[in-house]
């Protein structure tokens, strides 16, 4: 944006505005955010899905040990072959 279309709000009223609209916004979030922060119902899911990924995680170190382990099952099983 050049210089000269860009005109600044006389004495600070325009920013004043800015500011006092923002104040009233972040007001009106105030009873939104306690009502979320209050409410519970996805708790449960996000209990879920916390125990859910550290099963898997169990899941993946686990099959990371067993991995080799099987793999040499199978090498020994195909040279007695």
């Amino acid at each position: 944006m050049s210089q000269e279309s860009y005109k600044a709000p006389r004495s600070g009223h325009g920013q004043r505005q800015v500011v006092g609209l923002r104040k009233e916004q972040v007001m009106k979030l105030f009873p939104r955010m306690r009502a979320l922060m209050d409410e519970e119902s996805g708790q449960d899911l996000i209990e879920y899905a916390l125990i859910a990924a550290l099963v898997a995680l169990g899941a993946l170190a686990a099959m990371g040990s067993l991995s080799n382990q099987i793999s040499n099952e199978f090498n020994s099983i195909g040279n007695s072959l």
